[in-house]
């Protein structure tokens, strides 16, 4: 339930490597962000289906109380 860290700007940020650092650090979080949002839409869209499922063969059985 907690965010993903964006990181910390290079303090002295003096060379590009220091930025090539920090952008590539931000690249590995926005990978995992989307990881989350992607499984977490994947679950989901599965319990949705599941529901669907279910609904669909309670209501196929017949009268009340599917008797």
């Amino acid at each position: 339930m907690q965010g993903v860290p964006a990181g910390d700007v290079p303090n002295d940020g003096q060379t590009a490597g220091d930025w090539v650092k920090y952008s590539d650090h931000l690249a590995g979080q926005l990978d995992v962000a989307n990881d989350r949002y992607v499984s977490g839409v994947t679950i989901i869209q599965r319990c949705e289906a599941r529901d669907r499922a279910a609904v669909g063969k309670s209501t196929k059985k017949g009268g009340f109380l599917g008797l």
